[in-house]
């Protein structure tokens, strides 16, 4: 897909990222056009319950406001490892940080997140403001995402 060579390297400048990561679900489809122009595997951070390995659990809240649990391999990411966080789409932030505490607590660098949107929600700005970001939603049609009016009538 072309347009993740740019969107990883020019908008986040992170060309050499040994892991791109996220957490399952709609991540798949950014995180693999990303792992693949990256030529590197891709780190699913899961569900709770469905690894068979030693893991990492991190609790959150979703975007719908529902508790849940996700978790990552302990053996998947090394000290000083660098992570781009991908992501289909960051509406109050709770996945996103969840995963960035999963990296951190493990000892890994997040080298930056992106997605296809980052809502300007607390949460979106928060994750902007402390981390390298992309996203392909241009200014002008930010807010349309921000209050999910998509349609194009």
């Amino acid at each position: 897909m072309p347009w993740a060579s740019s969107w990883v390297s020019r908008d986040t400048g992170v060309l050499r990222v040994p892991i791109p990561a996220g957490p399952d679900g709609a991540c798949l489809p950014p995180g693999a056009a990303a792992a693949a122009v990256l030529q590197k595997g891709f780190l699913a951070i899961r569900k709770a319950g469905h690894l068979c390995v030693q893991t990492l659990a991190q609790p959150y809240t979703d975007y719908s406001g529902r508790e849940k649990v996700m978790e990552v391999r302990t053996d998947a990411i090394s000290l000083g490892l660098r992570i781009l966080l991908v992501d289909q789409w960051v509406e109050t932030g709770g996945t996103m940080r969840a995963a960035i505490q999963l990296v951190e607590q493990q000892g890994g660098v997040v080298a930056g997140v992106a997605a296809i949107c980052i809502e300007d929600s607390e949460g979106g700005r928060w994750i902007q403001e402390h981390y390298k970001c992309a996203h392909c939603v241009p200014p002008h049609l930010q807010p349309r995402f921000n209050s999910h009016q998509l349609s194009w009538d």
